[in-house]
């Protein structure tokens, strides 16, 4: 266990462009960072400042204080990381996640992460066209582009989409998501990644439940500033920009990994459940949270008509979309997965002691699976 001390002299961080000396001195000095009323630890440079503010360390009293910046509109703070490829290398046991936060900041740092962004929102503004419509929704996970047609999506329909969320659920999928927390039996110390973060409502509530660091992965960059804003609480998550089926995580570094409403969103979702086994520590829970078709003949026919007909024009109407998302929605959890191939996939992944727990009349499904103590020489793993 590192000694607690503060970092000596004055420590300015501005994450504006996620380039300060100080950032690059205090790599290996661990520092006290107070975050409201409520003291902690990190190694230096794992967590942002609040979102348009730098801290500056009191030469009196050695707290770190906020100071108001004026920041260009559309500015993000604190940073969201971006990782097209894994920032560190795979290696064997535990890593802390203040190191691979910090490695995905030296990343960031390079000075590439906004000539990327720039090229990126350049090429979703190139094609003005909608990403879904009636001639590829038969089967929309069999299109071959649908990574890039769900990222333009999500793009397209982010400043309204918890709205939307809240309105279309009944106010029901903050309750899903408190379950999905539930049934993760969180410990204090438990390092947590939420792919497929979204807007970060899943991220949050777990990182209200833990004592440590969070991550919230999306490939899709639009989410996360709001996500972002969102984070004003004691222990904010760390947002990256990055792939579910390529996570920027070493193996065995997570003890939860969850994904919610975003697995069908996966160009190759059986590639991300790898992943999620691949990171989790031996013992590791990994929850996934998804639409599913209810059971009960009459439930499930009300819900067809609600999903198919009602809500992709009152959702349409909220948004004013124009990418086609609220068409795809029902087309996709229709076509994705049945229950028994969702539990049969998690199997092949690797996971163990595989649960499922319906909600709300089975329009909702949390699956719970474990990665087993003791790897078998099947390579499937012994609880």
């Amino acid at each position: 266990m590192v000694a607690r001390r503060r970092a000596a002299g004055h420590l300015q961080i501005d994450h504006r462009t996620g380039k300060t000396a100080a950032f690059c001195q205090l790599v290996n000095n661990p520092c006290q960072i107070f975050v409201g009323k409520r003291k902690r630890q990190f190694d230096a440079g794992a967590r942002a400042p609040q979102s348009g503010q730098v801290r500056t360390q009191s030469k009196k009293t050695g707290r770190i204080k906020p100071k108001n910046l004026v920041h260009p509109v559309g500015e993000i703070e604190p940073p969201i990381l971006h990782a097209d490829t894994r920032l560190a290398q795979r290696q064997e046991g535990s890593v802390k996640p203040a190191k691979i936060i910090h490695e995905a900041m030296q990343h960031t740092a390079s000075g590439s992460f906004e000539n990327r962004l720039t090229l990126y929102f350049a090429d979703m503004g190139s094609d003005q066209g909608a990403a879904w419509d009636d001639s590829n929704l038969n089967d929309p996970h069999a299109v071959a582009d649908k990574r890039s047609r769900v990222q333009k999506m999500f793009t397209a329909i982010a400043p309204s989409y918890d709205l939307n969320n809240r309105v279309h659920s009944f106010w029901r999928d903050q309750a899903w998501r408190r379950k999905a927390v539930k049934l993760a039996k969180l410990k204090p110390m438990d390092v947590v990644v939420d792919v497929a973060c979204g807007t970060g409502d899943l991220t949050l509530a777990f990182a209200r439940g833990v004592n440590s660091p969070v991550i919230g992965i999306d490939f899709t960059h639009a989410m996360l500033p709001i996500a972002n804003r969102k984070s004003q609480i004691a222990n904010p998550p760390t947002f990256l920009n990055a792939d579910a089926t390529a996570l920027p995580l070493p193996d065995e570094s997570a003890d939860v990994v969850s994904i919610a409403f975003g697995i069908r969103n996966v160009q190759a979702p059986e590639q991300a459940l790898r992943e999620f086994h691949r990171v989790l520590r031996p013992g590791g829970r990994v929850i996934v949270l998804e639409f599913s078709e209810p059971t009960n003949p009459l439930i499930r026919a009300v819900n067809r008509f609600y999903c198919g007909r009602i809500m992709p024009i009152t959702a349409t109407l909220i948004s004013g979309d124009k990418s086609g998302a609220y068409k795809y929605l029902p087309k996709s959890i229709g076509t994705f997965w049945s229950r028994e191939k969702m539990v049969a996939m998690l199997d092949e992944a690797g996971f163990i002691k595989i649960e499922q727990h319906p909600m709300t009349f089975g329009v909702c499904v949390c699956y719970r699976g474990e990665k087993a103590l003791v790897p078998s020489p099947s390579g499937r793993g012994l609880g």
